[in-house]
């Protein structure tokens, strides 16, 4: 007998960071390092979102990029990078 899930959200999520790193080794041959960085962006965007990515909104990035901006001294190109791994985790899903 199944068990239920406690936390089916939480369930889904690691599920779809899951098929979104198997198709980046897969399909895309990516190194282990690239899809670890592009997954912690992804999760640290959702801690700072306390939303799952069904709930993400245009706004919550436009939001998270301006703080980051604002308050990490981040380069420019670090922030694209975390635009991109937001983004390709999105088409992914979608």
């Amino acid at each position: 007998m199944r068990k239920p899930c406690l936390h089916p959200e939480d369930a889904v999520f690691e599920a779809m960071l899951e098929g979104w790193k198997r198709q980046q080794f897969g399909g895309r041959h990516l190194d282990v390092r690239t899809v670890r960085r592009r997954q912690s962006v992804v999760r640290r965007f959702m801690s700072v979102t306390n939303e799952y990515p069904w709930a993400w909104t245009p706004a919550h990035l436009d939001e998270w990029m301006c703080d980051l901006v604002a308050t990490s001294g981040l380069a420019g190109s670090t922030i694209r990078s975390y635009q991109g791994a937001i983004r390709m985790f999105c088409d992914y899903c979608t």
